[in-house]
Order: structure tokens, then C-alpha cells, then sequence
């Protein structure tokens, strides 16, 4: 009886395994810690828009970051309208852009497959992790004075 080879295939890591691998070159940085630096830079971000606003805990968010990372998850919006969301993309898709280029300098500088080719990923991570007013309390305080 003959047997048949069998096929090679590539089993996935576990997420905390893959999170504790160690940067090459570096003594003591982990793809853990450079996720967390992305992630801040991003939190932050968010933040600093007046009209954004977080759906999720600061933990919550950490969390779905680093899934969108591990398995690159599809995102359903739930939180905002197709007029929110035409909005936002007209609004931020360039600043995200520019703050995913900087994320992928520090990707490439650790020579990391983090961010590699998914823009889009990361913007619709954004969107769905934040709510937009599409008045900020400042515009909608000048209309009050005005009428």
C-alpha cells in the first residue's frame, strides 16, 4: 500500500506567542511593544480631533488593534451613517494616511511585515473605532450666538 505524502502547510502562531517574538537586533524589544507604540500614536490621534470621539475603553481599542494586526479583521461600521461615513473619508484620509506612513517607517525600521500594504486596513480600523460629530460644540455654539 502506497502512502501519500502529505501536504506541508503553515500552522498559525498563537497571537501572544507571535506578540512576545523578539525584534531582530534588538535585545529586548517585541512586536508586542512596537504595537503598543502604534497603537498610542493612534489613540492619541483620535484624541486630538474634536469631532472624533472613541467608541470602545482604552483597552477595548488596544485589543482590536493588535486582533486587526494578528488576523486583519473586516469591519462593519455600526456607528455611523453612510453621510458620517462619506464625511470622514473625505475629512481624514489623508491625515491617516500620513499617520499610517509614519507607523510603516517604524514597521520598516525594525524590519517587521506589521504594516506592509494595508492602508486600507488600518483607515477602516479607525472609522469603525470612532464616532464622528459632524458639528464640533465650537460650530454649533457660533450658530447659537448668530441666530
Amino acid at each position: 500500500m502506497e502512502t501519500l505524502p502529505l501536504p506541508i502547510t503553515k500552522m498559525k502562531v498563537s497571537k501572544d506567542r507571535w506578540l512576545m517574538t523578539k525584534i531582530k537586533y534588538e535585545e529586548d524589544l517585541t512586536i508586542k511593544d512596537i504595537l503598543q507604540d502604534m497603537m498610542n500614536k493612534t489613540y492619541e490621534w483620535i484624541n486630538d480631533r474634536n469631532d472624533l470621539e472613541h467608541v470602545s475603553d482604552y483597552d477595548s481599542f488596544k485589543n482590536n488593534f493588535i486582533q486587526t494586526f494578528y488576523e486583519k479583521i473586516a469591519y462593519d461600521s455600526i456607528f455611523m451613517s453612510v453621510s458620517e461615513e462619506e464625511l470622514f473619508d473625505l475629512k481624514y484620509l489623508e491625515e491617516i494616511n500620513e499617520l499610517f506612513l509614519s507607523l510603516k517607517s517604524l514597521n520598516d525600521y525594525y524590519g517587521l511585515k506589521l504594516c506592509d500594504d494595508n492602508f486600507m486596513d488600518y483607515f477602516e480600523f479607525i472609522k469603525h473605532n470612532v464616532v464622528i460629530h459632524e458639528f464640533s460644540d465650537d460650530e454649533l455654539s457660533d450658530e447659537d450666538e448668530i441666530h
